[in-house]
């Protein structure tokens, strides 16, 4: 029977060990994700290269094995270019994404939210913030009910 130990030292079950790994499984990130996905990729690439070098060694008995390979090679590139493309939309948004505290809300004064308006910008405590309308539109709401 194989036995696991957490952080702290303490022996886990396979069912307790399988509990926290969905845990862990479910709480990843999109970037997390595609980071692994990034990851596996550039392994399958190494694999394919490796493969076609040992097919062009062997060209007489594995020529078919190389045209597989040379297919294989260009659906992952075209593939790893389409995560990191999606890596960099997801850090692109992570980084406009700019959270809106309470005591920001409460700061915000309606003049900020006409210029806001106007804009098409949120300005909350006296600060610029893109890409909020939906926090716009909460500061709105949480001034009227103020008055």
């Amino acid at each position: 029977m194989k036995v696991w130990k957490d952080k702290q030292g303490k022996t886990l079950t396979s069912k307790e060990f399988i509990n926290r790994w969905k845990e862990g499984i479910e709480g990843i990130t999109p970037i997390q994700k595609l980071k692994t996905q990034m990851t596996a990729i550039r392994i399958q690439l190494l694999g394919i290269v490796l493969g076609l070098v040992v097919s062009y060694i062997a060209y007489e008995n594995l020529w078919w094995v190389g045209i597989i390979l040379i297919g294989a090679l260009i659906n992952t590139i075209v593939q790893y270019l389409g995560l990191s493309q999606q890596l960099k939309n997801l850090n692109k948004h992570e980084e406009s994404c700019q959270e809106i505290t309470l005591e920001d809300l409460m700061n915000t004064t309606e003049e900020d939210l006409e210029k806001a308006e106007e804009e098409e910008v949120i300005v909350v405590d006296g600060k610029e913030k893109n890409g909020m309308s939906e926090s716009a539109v909460r500061a709105e709401d949480y001034m009227e009910d103020e008055k």
